[in-house]
């Protein structure tokens, strides 16, 4: 399975990228929505999972689900954030898996990672 990580900054997204490496994923990751998107791309259909800080520079992942929902509906995204507005959290709450707060327990974060991936080679 391969799940692309997605976060502005760099330390966070190192952290979460060895998290699923060390769980025998292969990570992919980026540092911006464009960045993600060109990423994504890239690999067209072999990506299984996003997961994604919320603010992410100037942009949100607001705008990078769109742009890969743009592309295939079927892609699921875990969303990270240290904190979301009410508005922030209703934009993406019908469009992601799930949502977790910073700081994430790597067990937290692996946990809610595999409850997607079930999700989605089951059918469900």
């Amino acid at each position: 399975m391969t799940i692309l990580v997605v976060d502005d900054e760099e330390p966070v997204r190192n952290l979460v990228a060895e998290i699923f490496r060390r769980d025998g994923y292969r990570v992919l990751f980026a540092d911006s929505v464009l960045d993600a998107f060109r990423r994504w791309r890239g690999c067209r259909g072999s990506v299984d999972l996003v997961v994604t800080d919320f603010h992410l520079g100037n942009l949100t992942a607001v705008a990078l689900i769109n742009a890969i929902r743009a592309d295939v509906r079927t892609c699921p995204f875990i969303v990270l954030s240290g904190a979301m507005s009410a508005e922030e959290r209703a934009a993406v709450n019908s469009e992601v898996a799930e949502i977790l707060c910073k700081p994430v327990r790597p067990a937290e974060l692996l946990d809610a990672a595999r409850r997607v991936l079930v999700r989605i080679t089951s059918g469900a």
